[in-house]
């Protein structure tokens, strides 16, 4: 596929997904640029022995990419990218859906934007089964650089050219975030980043997890120290802290790095509470002379 522009959509498994039929259907239903695809299942091989019946469905090639059983999503990613022959990268996971224009607008961006490295798009949010959260479009909005500081901004909706991916070398297989990181990453080398102002994906909500709410703080701090240059010294102090175990170099809100306004007033709050502990022992200390002398005499 190489040498003309073509698209590799790339699932990374650790488990089993009863929701990858609905995926493959989506991808079949692309109306346009199907005949530049190929699709790529990668994981343990006891997850993705399967995954070949589905290519009659979707009506292009369909390969697979064994790993190793303790390979991380990333590393997982990493293998197949190192396979795929197309010029654009997509990583899908099983509960996205794609819209029937998908390919066809991320295609066509990648043609008409030459100099575009990595292309996205807004999104649709859908609410849980359950009936809980607002549905409804995400508007990512233009490429902003503070608010990659902050947050993971570009949303699910993306795709990166494969020259790409290869000159950064992929994912950071132990990272927490490893989406934001590339993102972050590309943005430090100067790459160029496209917006596409119209809804091509779906993905519902769901509740976050324990573990992903308790690996949350070590996430970001990690993220940020891999990409000092990338952020605030203060931010980076509010890392390395958060990495050290002190107390006041909170987590803060959930996939939210810390601004450095935000670390300035967990410095000054410490503060407070360490003059104000101080104080209350020197009272303490005071009262105990006091008790001890009244009771002498």
């Amino acid at each position: 596929m190489r040498g003309r522009l073509g698209a590799s959509f790339i699932i990374a498994l650790t488990e089993e997904h009863p929701m990858l039929p609905r995926l493959l259907q989506s991808i079949a239903l692309q109306r346009a640029g199907v005949e530049a695809l190929e699709i790529l299942v990668a994981g343990p091989s006891r997850v993705i022995a399967d995954a070949r019946m589905w290519q009659a469905v979707v009506n292009c090639p369909v390969r697979t990419v064994a790993t190793d059983e303790e390979a991380t999503t990333p590393a997982i990613r990493n293998a197949a990218a190192k396979q795929a022959e197309g010029d654009l990268l997509h990583f899908v996971t099983p509960e996205f859906r794609l819209d029937r224009g998908f390919l066809g607008e991320m295609l066509d961006a990648a043609k008409d934007v030459p100099e575009a490295d990595i292309i996205y798009s807004d999104y649709v949010r859908m609410s849980a089964s359950s009936g809980r959260g607002a549905s409804g479009v995400v508007r990512v909005g233009a490429f902003d650089e503070d608010r990659l500081r902050e947050r993971e901004a570009l949303g699910p909706s993306v795709c990166i050219r494969a020259a790409l991916f290869q000159e950064l070398g992929g994912y950071r297989e132990d990272a927490v975030y490893p989406d934001w990181d590339f993102r972050i990453r590309a943005a430090q080398a100067g790459k160029a980043f496209l917006h596409t102002a119209y809804p091509l994906l779906s993905v519902p909500q769901r509740k976050v997890t324990f573990r992903e709410r308790a690996l949350d703080g070590r996430g970001k701090a990690m993220l940020v120290i891999a990409n000092p240059g990338y952020f605030h010294g203060h931010t980076l102090r509010w890392a390395l802290s958060h990495l050290r175990g002190e107390k006041w170099a909170e987590a803060g809100q959930f996939m939210v790095i810390p601004s450095p306004m935000d670390v300035t007033r967990m410095l000054h709050s410490q503060a407070m509470h360490e003059i104000d502990g101080g104080s209350s022992a020197a009272e303490a200390v005071r009262q105990f002379k006091n008790n001890v002398v009244s009771f002498s005499a």
